[in-house]
């Protein structure tokens, strides 16, 4: 969707429907922009803070070797030859394109044309009573009522993309050619380990599957308040050497921090984790006593020192939640404002080592 261009992540499907519903006709009629329409969905997300995954970061590619290089071109040629023969593929492509397929530019017309005479279905999931047997029947019209109603919405999205272009997607309707060419592209793609969107671009134009002998993508999930939950995804080929592997991770590691990332030490993660679960205004002394108790080999004598390095702890435990520091003090807030004491679990000490004697 046009839309999406102008904003940092898709559109998701409630954002997506919202569009329809309030902006749809005001665009086809030119009086608003697509920008415009972005800023507002900028200023839904701004105000609702829904939590969302953010897009996929390209991931570095591997040094240089030809070997590897003549590997992933044999390997496409072998999995669209394979995937063409799939049933799904051979039938969308004789009963829906008539056995001629689509040049590549043709292929983000042949699709939108589609998606404006099609339109698109709302799926709704909705609980079902089962009968006095414990049974459910659904070959009758069901109805949705107050007690019993629709819990979630979502859209079943045709993605596709042209080489050398953003992967693009479209709702689709139920029984519709858009929505049986997404069942066909998502089989391509389980079979084939390739992504839904290449998929389509292959069932439509024969243009052939990439493989990649690490996946191109690494995918950032995380929330506003906790970037803490950003994970790396990678899909590898058993070929890869662990040198290279490495090499691919140590660099998307550093786009995800964005900096050096200094871990912290077992202490100082205790010292922190203590510190946000002591109670509201309990005397620096006090909590003092309790860590020298609990933790005797990290045993503190002078009050300052302590709650100088418990501040830090803090703050660098917090940092590691959200990598904007001028944030800390909003997560700590949000954190700890409402909070019930709960006492972290104490770790069980790791057995002594005897000393073996010669």
């Amino acid at each position: 969707m046009v839309i999406d261009k102008h904003l940092d992540r898709p559109l998701f499907d409630a954002e997506w429907l919202l569009v329809q519903t309030t902006w749809r006709l005001a665009l086809q009629r030119n009086e608003i922009e697509a920008a415009g329409i972005a800023a507002s969905v900028k200023q839904w997300r701004d105000a609702t803070q829904t939590p969302q995954t953010t897009p996929a970061v390209p991931a570095p590619k591997l040094r240089a070797d030809p070997a590897r290089q003549a590997r992933e071109d044999l390997l496409s040629y072998l999995f669209s030859l394979m995937a063409a023969r799939l049933a799904p593929v051979e039938a969308f492509r004789a009963e829906v394109l008539g056995g001629k397929l689509l040049e590549l530019g043709e292929i983000e017309n042949w699709v939108q044309e589609r998606a404006r005479v099609e339109k698109y279905t709302v799926w709704l999931e909705v609980p079902v009573r089962p009968d006095d047997r414990g049974s459910v029947y659904l070959n009758r019209p069901a109805t949705i009522s107050e007690a019993w109603p629709a819990t979630d919405i979502q859209l079943k999205w045709l993605k596709y993309i042209v080489p050398g272009h953003k992967s693009q997607r479209v709702a689709t309707a139920a029984g519709a050619v858009l929505d049986r060419l997404r069942l066909a592209s998502e089989y391509v793609a389980s079979q084939t380990g390739c992504s839904a969107d290449y998929a389509t671009a292959f069932i439509l134009s024969g243009e052939r599957l990439p493989f990649f002998s690490c996946a191109q993508t690494v995918v950032v999930c995380s929330t506003d308040i906790c970037s803490a939950l950003n994970r790396i995804e990678l899909q590898i080929d058993p070929t890869l050497s662990p040198r290279q592997v490495a090499e691919v991770y140590r660099q998307l590691r550093a786009q995800v921090f964005g900096r050096r990332y200094r871990a912290m030490s077992e202490k100082h993660v205790r010292l922190a984790l203590f510190t946000l679960s002591r109670p509201d205004g309990e005397a620096l002394k006090s909590a003092m006593t309790v860590w020298n108790k609990r933790y005797p080999k990290w045993r503190y004598r002078q009050e300052s020192n302590f709650g100088r390095d418990r501040i830090a702890a803090k703050r660098r435990a917090l940092g590691t939640l959200n990598a904007n520091p001028t944030s800390q003090d909003a997560v700590e807030s949000w954190l700890t404002g409402e909070k019930s004491h709960v006492e972290p679990a104490t770790p069980v000490p790791a057995p002594k080592q005897k000393r073996r004697t010669r």
